[in-house]
């Protein structure tokens, strides 16, 4: 007996389910629309990283600040812990911008100034960038505050890791020998960070006027509820300028995941057997009857007000009734 009789031969054999996966599945990825999905995800990452870190050290001085708590009584892991906090929250709203910039330089990708003769090949700016991006950004983040901090990452970059220093004053409250009143600050100090020669002139004026020590929780606690606008802002314009795409995208899509929920149904078996799969099939169907078939007809208005059916799709036809 030769080896080519005990051959076995293997077929690869795949259901019209299955097929209809792969094409649904390519067709969705294939969309405009995905890559704005791929961006919003990115964007959302970026800000959920920036939030919590945010929280994080804004808790951490809160068990401090405002409080009965001398500094004096405070652990000594206290300074490590908001050093380290400090940095990340700094590190996040670096990236948090960075996301930002690689979003809209693929959305509004032409060069500013492209043909001067003057123009630096370096200069990465866009149209966009410099007429819409740059104004909202000075509007928000222009001041002294906001300056100082976006500075202090670059401190914390390219110098050294800010130094926090709990601090507990007293102050008369009603003028000379009147009752006392406690503060507790997180304070970093003017003369370490005016060592650094790479502040901006805004950032810079705001550090001196400071008496001795910047309290960092207020510019922090400003900072970031001016990040909650400028990302509802921004989320804004990438939404209005993909929409048409973003609108198909999510249409099929949900159609999609509908369908799919059935099939997914099927496969679930309850405590009581198929009585209650059965009855979690039927729910499923209801839902996507429900949903009905947005991704894949449009119905317009027409320029005499009249509805108009729009032609179908001729790559997303109506999905199978299934899938089983």
């Amino acid at each position: 007996m030769s080896d080519d009789d005990n051959a076995t031969t293997v077929r690869t054999v795949r259901s019209p389910f299955g097929i209809e996966v792969d094409r649904r599945e390519s067709h969705l990825s294939s969309l405009p629309g995905k890559r704005y999905q791929d961006w919003f995800r990115s964007l959302d990452r970026a800000a959920q990283v920036f939030s919590g870190n945010s929280s994080d050290l804004e808790a951490h001085f809160k068990t401090f600040v405002g409080t009965p708590t001398f500094a004096t009584e405070l652990s000594d892991d206290f300074g490590d812990t908001a050093a380290r906090l400090l940095h990340n929250y700094l590190a996040a709203l670096g990236t948090l911008r960075d996301a930002q910039r690689a979003v809209h330089h693929r959305i509004w990708p032409a060069r500013y100034s492209p043909d001067d003769p003057r123009d630096d090949p370096k200069d990465k700016r866009t149209i966009w960038e410099t007429e819409i991006w740059a104004p909202k950004v000075a509007e928000l983040f222009g001041d002294g505050p906001a300056k100082f901090l976006i500075g202090l990452r670059n401190y914390s970059l390219h110098y050294a890791i800010p130094v926090t220093d709990p601090s507990t004053s007293f102050a008369s409250i009603q003028g000379s020998g009147g009752p006392m009143a406690m503060t507790n600050s997180v304070l970093l100090q003017c003369d370490e960070l005016l060592k650094w020669d790479g502040w901006s002139r805004v950032a810079r004026d705001y550090i001196e006027a400071q008496d001795g020590g910047v309290d960092v929780l207020h510019p922090i606690a400003l900072y970031s509820t001016r990040v909650r606008e400028f990302i509802m802002w921004f989320f804004g314009h990438v939404e209005e300028s993909g929409r048409v795409a973003i609108d198909e995208y999510h249409a099929k899509h949900n159609e999609y995941v509908h369908w799919r929920n059935v099939e997914g149904t099927w496969g679930h078996f309850g405590m009581d057997g198929r009585i209650i799969q059965f009855r979690k099939v039927a729910e499923a169907r209801l839902e996507r009857a429900k949903y009905g078939t947005r991704g894949w007809r449009e119905i317009t208005r027409d320029e005499d007000g009249e509805w108009v059916v729009g032609e179908r799709d001729a790559e997303w036809p109506p999905l199978p009734k299934g899938p089983r």
